[in-house]
Formats: C-alpha cells, structure tokens, sequence
C-alpha cells in the first residue's frame, strides 16, 4: 500500500462539517470516504492524535462545548456563529441508519460520477485533487447557501475554535504514522534560501526589484518540489507546513504540469506572476537518519542548480548568444552563479536513542524555567487530560528549538572561495562581482578588461530593457536582469510576455501624481 493511501484516510478521517454534529462525526467520515472509494478512514487515529496535540493541546476529561463561536488563532477576536445548519437527512450505512449532512453527501457522492476515471487514477492522484479542489466543489454543489461562508473556518473542535477542519486534516496526512513506531520517525525540517535583503535591494531598475524576489520565490519552490512530489512516496504537499501550499500559484502550475487529466478550480493563470513563496519552509519529513535527511537536501539543492543552469541555457539561447564562449569567460560565469543562493538547512528528529524525545533533551539549549512549563503540561495531560500526551504536545518546543539552530548555523557563515580571480570592472548593479556582459556605448567606448573575459553585447543581442548601453552586469545580475526570458519559455508563455514595469522615477513621483 503506497504512503497515499494513508495519507488519503488522514486527510479524509473527520468529515469537514463535524463541528454540525459531532456525536456522529465518525459514521460520516466513513459514509463520505465510502463514495469516494475510500475506506477504513479511521484507521488514521494515530495522526489524529498527534495533529489534535499540536493544535490544541490535550483537553480536560469531559469537556463539552457547543459550536456557538469561531476565534482568530492570533487575537482575542471572536466571530458568533447564529444557529446556521446544512440541511440533515438519514441514510442506511453498514447496516445501521446515520444522519449526514445533504450539501456534503451530494458534493462528495458527485465526485465519482463526474471526474472521468475517478475509479482508475491511483490513491497519489486523488489525493492531490481532494486536498487542492475539495472545498471548491463544495462551494459549488451546495444547495442551502447560509452557511457556506463559514466552510473555510469550521472548527476542527468546538472547545478550541481557533483552527479549521481543513487545517487539521492537512495537519494529519502529513503525519507518517508506523504501527510499531508510531510518529516517532519523523523530523521537523526547516531550508532556507538567501541572502534575502542584499539580493533584492541590489538593484537598478524596478524590474531588479520584482525579479529579485521571484527569482527567489522560485527556487524554494523548486525545493518544495522534491517534498511535494518524492518519488520515495513518502511526501506530499501538506508535509510542507509553513508556508500552506492550499492555491499557491506556483503549486497550482506543477499540479496542471504534472496531473493533465484535472481541472484545477478557481485557477488563474495570471496568478504566477505574484511572488508568494518566501524564501523559507517548514516541513514535516518522515526521516529521521541524518545520511536520509543529507541525501533529500541534495537533492534540494540539486534542483535549484539544474533551475539555475536551465535558466542560462534558455537565456543564451532565446537571445542567440554564443555558447561557444572561451573556457575563461565559461568558468567565471560558472563560478560566479555557484555563489548564489545561499542555503542553509536544520532538522530536528522525534525520536533519539530508540525513544521520543524529550524536555530533558533540551536542557542545554532552553531555561529551566521555559522546560517546567512543559514539563508541568505533560504530567497535567497525563493524569487529567481526556488522551494521554504524545509527542505533538511538544510541536511548539520543538519549533522553538529549530529555529535557534537555524540562527546558530547561520552564524556559521559558509565561505567559498570563488573558482576565478576577481579582479577586474565591477557590476553596475552589486558592485561586487566583476562585469562578464558589458553592452557598448553608442560612440564605441569600451572599458579597459582584465584578461579578454567580457562578452560584448549589441542591442540586436539584448535590447536596453535588459541591459542599457555603457552597462556591465556579473553572471547573477544578468541572471536577475533576463529571467523573464526564462519564465515565458519554461512556466508560461502568456503570463511572462512582454512584462513592463514602470521607472523608479515614476515610483517616486507616484503620490505626487495622485494628488
């Protein structure tokens, strides 16, 4: 059985409209799963279980509370939910009657008979369509309007109404769950790309601006990529926790790359030109050796050198630029591309010496006072809580910790020596790197080279949008300058045609305008 198949019984263990009737929320996720061709969704208790510790904490025995409120996660806003209900009917299943929800049977029961060889694709497919287009379809289907507003923050529990279903169930299917080892073979993962600041702020144009965050945009997704589609079988995109993946524009264009036979509701295209990923993830790996890890982080940053190395072929290319260019020129630009992007990356495991880890792990790392707080929680969860405590109740430790050995490595800075000297005119954009594409003034002026390693460029070679005359750019800067060229040929021809972008002058003088 592929890892799918578990994630798509995590995903699909409590009904999205449980906070209605939570009594019989079970039968209804059973029921709901059953039309899907789904079954035995209640098997996935164990990610239910740590995904309910890392979003609420363990409960006091016998706590009830009615779905009578929505509060934000980050303030002490409270939105009251009136006495909106789907409409409820009865149905026979299993031999038993149940009551189901008529919006939520209808959408899930239309699923099959409307997605052409729903039957045939396998549990990977269904899965990636569920999670990205499921409370789409539901939005859709539903005949009783009045309470669709609230689909996207139904509670996954009434008393701590602070995180949807939809999160939780995300949450869940990320959890890689093993009969004899529980959860503990995951690791919480944290990559970063960089520099962030010097990297966008070194600029000329607005267009240096823009591409500058894309560009890195872009390569953490092409990152993400190896999590969200592994072919270990072990991934998926809800393994990335931060950011969430849900309508990510870049998610949305490898799902239509990958998955032909899908529609992808609510999709614009358009949408590809926002930069939306940051330059940073969080990941909930189901690895927990150190040479697996390293070996995933390859591959990672194997994925962002091939995106690199594509994108200056396609420029060359597009452009008619000679690749025939001298060994010198070759390795300079070569050497210059290999400093970018800087990376950095951590994980932190559940498991070491063969048990969960602990608070008395981190004792040389956090104040006493911080761990009795958590130590209190436990031995509170264990003696009153309404389940015993697992390792999710220490997601936020775990966090924590995370992120002051990502600040501690990044203190540790990475060094390498460049494989050519610098030595020669520097960038007209960063001034640090010497200039490898210099464009001629009108008169033919030149500047004095250091050794022949400059490729001179005409405007019938780059026109004056990428480079002006009397300009000179390093390897990463002209990456940064033309990587439109690159994204109109491998992302989208329509999306990427014939950007514009407006002068720093008209920037500056935008309010003056206005008013």
């Amino acid at each position: 059985m592929s890892n799918f198949a578990e994630k798509l019984k995590a995903f699909l263990h409590d009904p999205i409209d449980k906070c209605f009737n939570i009594p019989g929320h079970e039968d209804r996720a059973e029921y709901y799963a059953n039309l899907l061709g789904v079954s035995n969704v209640l098997q996935a208790k164990g990610p239910d279980m740590i995904a309910s510790c890392m979003e609420r904490s363990l409960l006091p025995k016998g706590v009830i509370q009615v779905f009578n409120e929505i509060r934000h996660p980050l303030s002490d806003k409270i939105l009251k939910v009136s006495s909106i209900k789907p409409k409820e009917e009865k149905v026979i299943f299993q031999g038993k009657q149940i009551s189901v929800f008529s919006d939520i049977k209808n959408a899930y029961g239309q699923i099959p008979q409307q997605i052409k060889g729903w039957n045939n694709w396998d549990d990977k497919k269904k899965f990636f369509f569920l999670w990205r287009n499921l409370q789409d379809i539901i939005f859709i289907k539903a005949e009783n309007k009045d309470w669709l507003k609230f689909l996207p923050i139904l509670p996954a529990d009434t008393r701590v109404p602070d995180h949807s279903i939809w999160e939780h169930l995300k949450i869940a299917s990320s959890i890689y769950w093993d009969n004899k080892e529980g959860a503990r073979n995951n690791s919480l993962f944290l990559f970063t790309i960089g520099p962030v600041q010097s990297f966008i702020a070194q600029a000329r144009k607005t267009q240096d601006f823009y591409m500058g965050s894309f560009i890195l945009s872009f390569l953490t997704f092409k990152a993400m990529e190896v999590i969200i589609d592994n072919i270990i079988d072990k991934f998926g995109p809800t393994n990335i926790i931060y950011p969430d993946l849900y309508k990510q524009p870049l998610v949305d264009w490898f799902i239509k790359k990958n998955f032909k036979d899908f529609e992808l509701l609510e999709f614009k295209e358009e949408h590809l030109q926002l930069p939306t990923i940051p330059n940073r993830f969080v990941a909930i790996l189901p690895l927990i050796n150190k040479s697996e890890i390293d070996k995933l982080v390859e591959q990672m940053k194997g994925e962002i050198d091939k995106t690199i190395q594509e994108a200056k072929k396609t420029i060359f290319s597009k452009r008619g630029l000679k690749l025939d260019i001298s060994n010198e020129i070759r390795g300079k630009i070569d050497s210059q591309l290999s400093e970018f992007p800087e990376i950095y990356w951590v994980a932190l495991p559940w498991r070491i010496d063969s048990r969960d880890i602990s608070t008395s792990d981190f004792k040389n790392i956090l104040d006493d006072n911080i761990l009795k707080k958590y130590e209190d929680l436990w031995e509170f969860a264990k003696n009153k809580g309404e389940y015993k405590p697992n390792i999710g109740l220490l997601y936020e430790l775990i966090y924590s910790v995370l992120e002051r050995f990502m600040g501690s490595r990044k203190n540790v800075r990475t060094f390498k020596q460049p494989n050519v000297e610098e030595k020669g005119r520097k960038c007209s954009v960063c001034g640090e790197r010497d200039v490898i594409f210099f464009k001629e003034t009108k008169n033919k002026s030149k500047f004095t080279r250091y050794n022949n390693s400059v490729i001179d460029l005409t405007e019938k070679d780059i026109p004056v949008k990428f480079i002006a005359d009397g300009e000179g750019l390093c390897a990463i800067c002209f990456l940064k300058r033309t990587f439109e060229i690159y994204l109109k040929e491998k992302v989208s021809s329509n999306v990427f045609k014939d950007l514009s972008f407006p002068s720093t002058a008209e920037i500056a003088c935008a309010d003056f305008k206005k008013k």
